[in-house]
């Protein structure tokens, strides 16, 4: 079985991959993987603050 077509890159963000995959692939669309967002997210969020945010997440509408 031959690969035909790629239409979605997923990345996380290390640095160069989604710049080589446009290259071999420059009509695919790219997206960064959610769990990462997710968790860069969380980082940047004051730890007595993440429960509240986390509920957030989970009770917003995707």
């Amino acid at each position: 079985m031959k690969l035909k077509e790629v239409l979605l890159g997923v990345f996380d963000g290390l640095p160069g991959l989604e710049e080589a995959f446009k290259s071999v692939y420059p009509k695919a669309d790219v997206q960064h993987c959610v769990i990462h967002k997710v968790r860069n997210t969380l980082n940047r969020v004051r730890a007595k603050d993440r429960n509240e945010v986390v509920e957030d997440l989970i009770c917003s509408p995707s």
